[in-house]
């Protein structure tokens, strides 16, 4: 087990009460195969609860600055849930995207500090999710589902070469409130979606029918809180019932059945933890961020993949786990971020529901695999957030 000793923590200038929701490297970022972002001096982006986008220096987690110098954007959206970067591969983020219970997705020019464009959707219902390709012209953004709301769960896509209405809208392939989006880093034409519904939609975004665009459907059995593309053919499904599995993502042109889910069920026991925050890239490799209230910790630990293609046998392996011992308290860790670009000097970026962005590093502390023993567990399904209650835990946005 590897321990990280924090190096700098910082509020950014939040109001008392704050939450941030999740951090954004604004640096290159490219594919599966060469993924290797760098970070530089105040080249990250927090999503915060009064609506603000504020850019920090990862190494300090003081305020830092955009392209236009400036060291945050205010009132982005009416009650903000989601921001996207906006940039081609391997070129720095200079455009962000973010959305909102105001049913507006709204485009951020950083180096002027500016809005540069704003696309509604109709009728005004409130974003939850939101999903950019800037390779494919598209940005999607789906819907939260209201009580005395519309009785459909909406999902609108917009080329921003054309801004105004929804070049398309799909209608019926979720049921319930869209929590995730996103698009493959390598086959442009697909994007994913999940939603508490249970369902993770994939779509071929060439197609403007409903019916022919959406060419595969999974069934997680449980709320989606997070999913996401692992590799070129494989899917990961996070539950808010803490349930993890793999999937595989279907050949159009195979004549073979898709095959059958790898599924690990609720992973709190065998990862110690009280609550998984994601599935998270950290180099060339894939982790699982598992929290503890109880014992006031997160651990990252590797998810190893498959030998073989076409394999789902994506493991965790606890024996190697990177433990960050006082985290947040009691408060839950809402995003992770790391980055290993130097092997011998990690840097992981953690952020929360207390209001905080903390800088994590090794003291390169290894110890044996036996060495990391039981904690306890916290089986209930509710009470997952000291102060916060069960609500928070289960909107991910």
């Amino acid at each position: 087990m590897t321990s990280l000793t924090s190096t700098s923590s910082g509020n950014l200038g939040l109001p008392a009460n704050s939450y941030i929701y999740s951090i954004t490297p604004l640096t290159a970022q490219v594919g599966f195969k060469s993924y290797a972002p760098v970070l530089g001096p105040g080249r990250m982006a927090a999503l915060c609860s009064d609506d603000s986008v504020r850019f920090f220096d990862p190494e300090r987690c003081s305020a830092g600055q955009s392209s236009s110098g400036s060291t945050a954007l205010h009132n982005v959206n009416s009650s903000v849930t989601a921001l996207c970067r906006w940039a081609a591969d391997g070129e720095e983020c200079k455009n962000i995207f973010t959305t909102g219970r105001d049913g507006l997705v709204r485009l951020w020019d950083l180096r002027s500090g500016k809005k540069s464009m704003e696309l509604s959707s109709p009728k005004s219902v409130p974003m939850s999710a939101l999903g950019a390709s800037y390779a494919g012209n598209c940005i999607a953004a789906g819907m939260e589902l209201e009580k005395n709301g519309p009785a459909e769960t909406l999902l609108f896509l917009w080329d921003p070469r054309k801004p105004g209405s929804p070049s398309v809208t799909f209608e019926e392939s979720h049921t319930d409130t869209i929590t995730e989006i996103q698009f493959h880093p390598e086959k442009r034409h697909l994007m994913l979606t999940g939603s508490t519904d249970s369902l993770i939609n994939i779509f071929d975004i060439r197609q403007t029918e409903e019916d022919d665009a959406l060419i595969q459907v999974i069934n997680h059995r449980s709320a989606i809180h997070h999913c996401g593309f692992l590799s070129d053919d494989n899917i990961y499904g996070l539950g808010t019932d803490e349930t993890l599995s793999f999937y595989t993502l279907s050949d159009p042109d195979s004549d073979q059945p898709d095959p059958n889910p790898a599924q690990l069920g609720d992973v709190r026991e065998s990862l110690e933890c009280d609550y998984v925050v994601d599935v998270v890239r950290a180099g060339g490799d894939w982790m699982l961020v598992a929290g503890s209230f109880t014992e006031k910790r997160v651990d990252l630990v590797p998810l190893r993949a498959p030998n073989s293609k076409g394999s789902l046998s994506w493991t965790p392996d606890t024996g190697s786990r990177v433990r960050i011992s006082g985290a947040h308290g009691e408060e839950l860790v809402r995003d992770v971020y790391a980055e290993v670009a130097d092997a011998n000097n990690p840097i992981v970026i953690t952020c929360g529901e207390d209001g905080f962005v903390r800088s994590w590093k090794s003291g390169l502390e290894r110890q044996g695999r036996d060495s990391v023993g039981k904690s306890s567990v916290q089986k209930s399904k509710s009470g997952k957030s000291s102060g916060k209650g069960e609500k928070a835990r289960f909107k991910p946005y």
